[in-house]
């Protein structure tokens, strides 16, 4: 259309002649240049020493050109090797592994008859590896993965593609009109033989540019930042891998659009598109180079930008532009940049069925079905609940006081179906399975903040965070730490409500389970992680007894893991004691000894893999002798009853707060004093306590054996163990008071 334009006008047409002609162009009608595209060197054969997960999950699978069949898949293996073999020997400047599970290999080519050894590749962000040199005429490729002693291997890839870039004469063209190869900008006053020499879609942005009616140009035209490899956080932290989108472009396409890309000087730098899939992770992704790039999709997805390098020095934006003709704009929202008057522009606008969501510290990738639903007038309380809450993690975790390079955000992203809620590798996924109800009440509306609702997202995102503190049996509770840091730390405030929170009272358990003899591994998840990560919140943190005790804790299990054993826990369940003890300076003993921490196990469990737990009275008591030679000073107070329930509790028809049990945080914040008239009567099995409210517990002993703890000043003695020897103490919030003896049934 446009050239026949052309035929009409003069052929010294001028910049602004081609702009007045401009107008006639629709932007679905721009004209796709004549760029040459990378060719794939084509596979004659391959072959594998491993064995296949499946018949279906070959290295054939590997080479069969499309991301949509099985993987290939060879999983136990410690070692799994490859060989390519093309149909003619052909000039390779990259190699792209789709989907693979892996960051290291090991490669050889054959050229001229005899094998080479190329060495070892890191494998980009974008999951391959660019030669700086190509290499020529090869005729055949091996690659070797191998896998950590210790790394439990699951090798997978779904696709290898070998590639030569082609020659693009036409970027020196560009620079005659341009500022820079990526096209954003104009030279002044370009010449207009250099401006006609350009394929027709140049001409037109150039008459755009001119006179700034380039359409969608703060989606089309970015200057992207340099991320961290997602990777390196996982390495330095001992946590899960971060989010490897921070780029989002606001266009999307369809599997088998041609798209180019235009990439302003790199710098020396790698970056790639990312075409990620509607609903998940899973992605094609397509090296970029600087000047025209011009590539197909092989699926649906938005398109990011991938910049990952090391940023432990300061590294210079990359402008890209992906021209009008290209894609589709969804657009994308940016805290940084966008209010809820453009959040609702934006989201009315959107096309896809998943859209970005920026914060500082995180992202969501989320259904828009649901956001213009349940969300169309406003996100930016959501997206600050959910910056606020990351960011509550990463500071306890002292990320800000033990800084590394490392700036991934945290990322969270719509899945069509499965479990209500996971984590995993890069991300945690929200089911839409449930008709948005997930993403309505726990997700897009934690500014609503409807009671505790922000736990949901906070167990998950724990479960990327735990690894430091955590080890198996305790999977899915040391990760609750996180979920109640955020309820306290966010939700509250946001609420007004100091009290709010999931914690339970310990009473309970030590009740029910504690004082019959049920080690700590066998206990509730809820009172495991409320003592053996909570408590020690609340002491140091909430009482502000030592604000640092966390963020120096926490690198001190960076420097030094609990184990190095993940199947065998019982070295890191007695590593957990003397590391707070020795972190603190402080004696913890009987606090441990309450929670049964010390009672010889000996089993084999299941939680995300095998263990054993073999801790014999031996090894507890070496490693209570370690801690007892410090001479370190008991703690001030008594925190194995210390809560902060946030629930109501029914005593004999009458509700109580949390706040209202004894033992809650606020009483040991004012130091309260035992009463000196603290008393108890005894009537039938029900035992009444007087003045009682500034005790840390109560507890009953039979036989010199304590059968009850209680968190309230009354309770029923039925269920325990009571003879003429069983007596009532008040337990006094301090170390330094002994129990104070309120109740003797021998003395009645």
């Amino acid at each position: 259309m446009f050239l026949s334009i052309l035929s009409k006008t003069k052929r010294s047409l001028s910049l602004l002649g081609i702009l007045a002609t401009i107008g006639l162009v629709h932007a679905e009608t721009y004209p796709m240049p004549e760029v040459p595209a990378p060719t794939a060197l084509k596979i004659e054969s391959a072959h594998s020493n491993q064995n296949a997960y499946s018949g279906s999950h070959t290295i054939k699978q590997a080479i069969d050109s499309s991301l949509e069949t099985p993987n290939w898949h060879a999983p136990g293996q410690k070692e799994v090797d490859g060989e390519f073999v093309f149909t003619t020997p052909g000039t390779i400047d990259y190699i792209s592994f789709a989907q693979a599970n892996f960051s290291k290999v090991e490669l050889e080519a054959q050229s001229n008859g005899s094998y080479k050894k190329l060495g070892t590749f890191d494998l980009d962000s974008g999951k391959t590896i660019r030669f700086k040199k190509p290499l020529t005429q090869v005729q055949k490729m091996k690659m070797k993965v191998t896998y950590e002693e210790g790394a439990n291997p699951s090798f997978s890839v779904r696709e290898i593609s070998f590639f030569q870039k082609p020659d693009q004469t036409i970027n020196k063209q560009l620079l005659k009109v341009f500022k820079d190869t990526s096209c954003t900008s104009l030279i002044d006053n370009p010449n207009e033989a250099d401006l006609k020499q350009l394929p027709e879609l140049f001409q037109i942005i150039a008459a755009k540019l001119k006179t700034g009616k380039y359409e969608d140009k703060e989606f089309r035209m970015g200057s992207y930042k340099a991320y961290s490899h997602p990777e390196y956080a996982a390495k330095v932290r001992n946590i899960n891998a971060l989010n490897p989108f921070d780029n989002p472009t606001g266009i999307y396409g369809s599997q088998g659009d041609e798209i180019i890309v235009m990439v302003g000087p790199t710098h020396g730098e790698q970056i790639s598109l990312s075409s990620v899939s509607p609903m998940g992770i899973n992605s094609g992704t397509y090296p970029l180079d600087q000047g025209i790039n011009k590539i197909t999709l092989d699926r649906d997805g938005l398109l990011y930008v991938m910049y990952h390098t090391d940023i432990s020095t300061k590294k210079k934006n990359i402008k890209v532009h992906i021209p009008v003709g290209s894609g589709k704009v969804n657009g994308y929202f940016d805290i940084t940049k966008h209010n809820d008057k453009d959040w609702q522009k934006l989201i009315a606008k959107a096309g896809h069925s998943m859209f970005d969501i920026v914060g500082t510290h995180s992202m969501m990738i989320l259904a828009t079905e649901y956001l213009k639903k349940y969300s169309p007038e406003n996100i930016t309380n959501s997206v600050n609940v959910w910056d606020k809450s990351v960011a509550a993690m990463w500071k306890i975790m002292g990320f800000d006081q033990y800084p590394k390079p490392h700036n991934n955000r945290q990322l969270g992203t719509s899945v069509g179906q499965g479990a209500h809620m996971f984590a995993t590798w890069y991300y945690c996924g929200y089911s839409t399975g449930d008709n948005g109800v997930t993403l309505k009440n726990e997700v897009i509306a934690p500014g609503i903040l409807q009671g505790n609702r922000l736990w949901g997202i906070g167990h998950e995102i724990g479960h990327c965070y735990q690894h430091p503190f955590n080890w198996r049996s305790m999977s899915e509770s040391s990760n609750n730490f996180f979920a109640q840091l955020i309820l306290d730390q966010v939700t509250n405030p946001t609420n007004g409500n100091t009290n709010a929170s999931d914690m339970e009272n310990p009473c309970k358990y030590l009740l029910e389970e504690a004082v019959k003899g049920k080690p700590f591994h066998d206990m509730n998840g809820w009172v495991k992680w409320g003592f053996a990560q909570n408590s020690f919140y609340l002491y140091f943190h909430k009482l502000g007894i030592n604000p640092n005790f966390y963020p120096t804790l926490f690198e001190s299990l960076r420097r030094k893991p609990l184990s190095n054993d993940p199947y065998e826990v019982s070295k890191a369940h007695l590593a957990w004691y003397e590391r707070v003890c020795n972190v603190a300076k402080t004696d913890f003993t009987d606090d441990f000894e309450i929670f049964n921490w010390f009672v010889p196990i000996d089993i084999k469990g299941h939680q995300y893999g095998d263990y054993s737990f073999k801790m014999t009275k031996k090894m507890a008591d070496d490693a209570k002798a370690r801690i007892a030679a410090k001479n370190y000073s008991k703690p001030k107070y008594r925190i194995a009853f210390m809560h902060q329930h946030g629930k109501t509790v029914d005593l004999w028809g009458q509700k109580l707060a949390g706040s209202e049990l004894n033992g809650f945080w606020t009483k040991y914040k004012e130091n309260a004093k035992l009463s000196p008239e603290v008393k108890a009567t005894k009537t039938g099995d029900r035992i009444k306590v007087t003045n009682g409210e500034n005790a840390a517990a109560f507890c009953v002993v039979t036989n010199k054996k304590v059968v009850g703890y209680y968190d309230r000043q009354q309770f029923d003695v039925t269920n325990i163990p009571w003879n003429n020897t069983s007596k009532v103490y008040a337990i006094p919030i301090q170390t330094n008071q002994p129990y104070k003896l309120i109740y003797s049934e021998k003395r009645k």
